[in-house]
């Protein structure tokens, strides 16, 4: 996110040909802070984000990053403020004041440095997404657990709401997990055994 064409030039040109073990990744430019919402709008998925601080206005960036982690609750995503002018924004008050992951000015940031700033910011985005997601399985497993327990206490009774539960919680799993994996395809089958049951029952 930079209002100067010349940053996001070299930027481009720096991460042209840039892998992140074996994958490539992809450049969503924005040239102002309202540009960049809207790119967050459409992408939920944006793992790191290097934000000028002086764009349409002197604290643009910073108000971008009040957006994403106030507005969004976005914690995941990494920010990386990347500014011309430091004395718009002094280091410490900001990296104390504001969610951002780190601070560094234009000039500071040769070819090398870039690519450890987002090297190091995908690998924390990565840490903190398997977290959450171990955490949702966690979750999911008690819920269907407790469904799987209320299943067997109601046989004789309602079977529509414990059903009802298995396949809420079998979605949720869905989403964080990969397709083609055999944890997606497992999902699938119970979600599809709980559907027929459904029918049956209703």
């Amino acid at each position: 996110v930079d209002d100067e064409e010349d940053v996001v030039s070299v930027t481009r040109l720096v991460l042209a040909s840039f892998k992140f073990e074996g994958r490539a990744i992809e450049l969503l430019p924005a040239r102002s802070a309202e540009q960049a919402r809207k790119v967050l709008e459409q992408h939920s998925d944006i793992a790191v984000a290097f934000i000028d601080v002086v764009m349409e206005s002197d604290n643009a960036g910073l108000e971008l990053v009040r957006f994403i982690r106030d507005v969004q609750r976005n914690d995941e995503i990494q920010l990386i403020l990347r500014t011309g002018q430091p004395g718009f924004a002094p280091e410490l008050k900001v990296i104390l004041e504001y969610g951002i992951n780190d601070y560094r000015t234009k000039t500071e940031l040769d070819n090398v440095k870039l690519l450890s700033c987002l090297v190091a910011g995908l690998r924390n985005y990565r840490y903190r997404v398997q977290a959450r997601q171990a955490a949702l399985r966690e979750e999911v497993a008690s819920e269907l657990h407790e469904a799987k327990s209320l299943f067997f206490a109601q046989m004789s009774h309602d079977l529509r709401t414990p059903l009802q539960g298995i396949v809420g919680y079998t979605e949720l799993m869905l989403e964080s997990s990969d397709e083609g994996t055999f944890e997606h395809d497992s999902l699938t089958a119970i979600r599809s055994s709980c559907d027929h049951l459904l029918s049956l029952v209703n």
